[in-house]
């Protein structure tokens, strides 16, 4: 498959000490309004912490590859095969961890590539079993955003995503996304907002009638359609207790 070229302007949006264990590329087309991203959604694999989830294309580094930059286009290239030229690049975010249930969380580095149009994709049927451009107004859309339970999570356990077929977009991906088209602010802003959505949980519950409140009720609450993107990493719903956790993973507990 000939490699796509183009121009673009390299810019950084911060550094981070720790080299990164891991990368992802984030190959989109022009701009929010009538742009496109590409994920796959990957295998399904025992032992793999992000097993059937949509991701960008992207793996651990290798000894062969000698900066990330190199890690994100070899992965592009060997998960779902297309080959873009360096010269794409238009940015780099700061690296993430990756969260995962059991052993080390690596350092994510994530670039930012622009091409001229959607690509095709031949995908390595080991590593993922489809791939999909997705509008980027469908990512803006706070419309689109929930706060939903996952398959391999209880009920009881919600998480932001974007409904994407029959598997939803959420967790680092979800992240990613979030962080990228700047959904939502940084720092004291985020906890503010953090803040907000806890309490609008209180002043639910007092709707309610105080504790001992109703699991399913508070679960149906926090699930409803939204027109804001959800400030928060997960939430837990217990009869004794309800935790969010913010987007720093700060924690914000209702007992």
């Amino acid at each position: 498959m000939p490699a796509q070229t183009c121009g673009g302007a390299r810019k950084s949006r911060g550094r981070c000490m720790r080299e990164p264990d891991a990368a992802v590329a984030i190959v989109h087309t022009a701009g929010s309004e009538d742009g496109c991203v590409l994920l796959m959604r990957r295998a399904e694999r025992e032992g793999d912490s992000w097993s059937g989830h949509w991701s960008f294309p992207g793996g651990g580094r290798e000894p062969i590859d000698a900066t990330p930059l190199e890690t994100a286009l070899r992965e592009l290239r060997e998960e779902c095969g297309v080959r873009i030229d360096p010269a794409c690049l238009e940015g780099a975010l700061t690296p993430m961890t990756a969260r995962r249930r059991g052993g080390t969380s690596p350092l994510v580095a994530p670039f930012v590539f622009r091409v001229d149009s959607e690509l095709p994709t031949e995908v390595d049927t080991t590593e993922a079993v489809e791939t999909v451009w997705v509008p980027l107004r469908v990512l803006a859309d706070p419309a689109q955003h929930r706060i939903a339970p996952v398959a391999e999570y209880p009920r009881h356990v919600l998480f932001p995503s974007i409904p994407l077929g029959k598997t939803p977009l959420w967790g680092f991906t979800y992240r990613l996304i979030v962080e990228w088209l700047g959904l939502l602010p940084g720092g004291d802003d985020a906890r503010r907002l953090c803040l907000e959505e806890v309490e609008s949980v209180r002043r639910f519950i007092g709707t309610e009638g105080g504790r001992p409140w109703n699991v399913e009720r508070v679960l149906e609450f926090l699930s409803r359609r939204r027109d804001s993107v959800p400030p928060l990493s997960f939430v837990e719903v217990l009869p004794e207790r309800i935790t969010v956790m913010g987007l720093g993973f700060e924690s914000y507990v209702i007992d």
